[in-house]
């Protein structure tokens, strides 16, 4: 408050709301409007004179709210009521706007559908899925890029999805080709989270390949549902970013923001494409603790991608999953640490 009057200050701190990131002014005259630093639905003014001029003034500038003398507790909490049925009702109005959004993202193309479904088949053979990835020829060059990037450590340039799947094997295969398919997705304008879409991309494919070392280590019998869900669990912002004027550093600022994070979003575009339930409760859980392994190997893997003491924080994700610390650290530091300027 810029100007102090003690009885306001004694109810906002009775009511909790002295430091709630709402800013209070006391106006007497033209001069204190003048010295309000902020107008908006976060600036609430308590108007003490009879002044019609000054009134219209505030109700121009579109303050959150004005109260008047008499000062009383019910006074103060109604006003705050108004404009939380408000920001409720805003909130829908965005939220509907935003998963209608989400909702009409393109389908997964039906190459890469196809992919997942015969990777996740035993029966499948080799032919049948090399024969599905080459009928999208702009995916198996991109395919072949990531597969001759210093990344994979193949000396000799491949020219063949054949020979990629033989060196790397077919779930590798399906899975560049997911990293492939999802660059595009990315392409936005990424400066609310104060990045670019190249880093975006880049931080969903690392923290997909750490989950699917994290899912090798744990020993899940059906593998490759982590990697999809580490490179999508952050496509919500995707989304979000189009609704997005502030910039954001957290998912609870999104809430606040929104009324809706990214990693809900994220599970309901992953919804439409029909992907395992299991992959989108891990996606929309992603940043939390949870006691499920298969949601805490995203979680930490989210962790791991954005480690700035790696040593530690393998330590500590090594404990939490009751792995070895030597079988952890050398590949997740790999992943960590390989030039990907090659593809990006």
């Amino acid at each position: 408050m810029k100007k102090i009057d003690k009885e306001l200050e004694a109810l906002l701190v009775e009511l909790k709301l002295k430091d709630s990131g709402y800013r209070f002014y006391v106006v007497d005259n033209h001069q204190d409007i003048a010295s309000i630093e902020v107008f908006d639905d976060k600036t609430f003014v308590y108007l003490r004179v009879k002044d019609k001029n000054l009134l219209l003034k505030l109700q121009a500038l579109k303050v959150g709210g004005i109260v008047f003398p008499p000062l009383t507790k019910e006074k103060l909490l109604s006003l705050f009521q108004n404009q939380n049925k408000a920001l409720d009702i805003d909130y829908d109005i965005i939220k509907s706007k935003i998963i209608a959004k989400a909702e009409s993202l393109p389908a997964l193309p039906t190459v890469i559908q196809k992919l997942i479904s015969l990777t996740s088949n035993d029966k499948s053979t080799f032919k049948e899925i090399i024969d599905e990835l080459k009928k999208d020829q702009g995916l198996v060059g991109k395919v072949l890029k990531i597969v001759n990037s210093p990344f994979y450590g193949i000396r000799k340039e491949i020219t063949s999805v054949e020979r990629s799947a033989v060196l790397l094997g077919m779930s590798t295969i399906k899975n560049i080709a997911l990293a492939a398919f999802s660059f595009d997705l990315f392409n936005k304008n990424f400066a609310v989270y104060e990045t670019d879409s190249k880093n975006m991309w880049l931080h969903s494919f690392l923290v997909a390949r750490i989950s699917e070392e994290l899912e090798n280590l744990c020993g899940f019998e059906d593998k490759g549902g982590l990697f999809l869900a580490g490179l999508m669990h952050d496509l919500g912002k995707v989304v979000l970013v189009d609704f997005l004027t502030n910039k954001v550093s957290s998912i609870d600022e999104e809430k606040r923001l929104l009324g809706i994070d990214h990693a809900e979003v994220s599970a309901v575009i992953l919804q439409k494409w029909n992907v395992n339930d299991k992959i989108i409760e891990a996606v929309e859980k992603h940043h939390l603790e949870s006691d499920d392994i298969f949601y805490r190997c995203l979680y930490f893997a989210n962790i791991l991608a954005n480690s700035e003491d790696l040593e530690k924080d393998v330590k500590d994700v090594s404990m939490k999953l009751g792995l070895n610390f030597a079988d952890l650290y050398p590949r997740v530091e790999m992943i960590i640490k390989s030039d990907y300027e090659e593809f990006i």
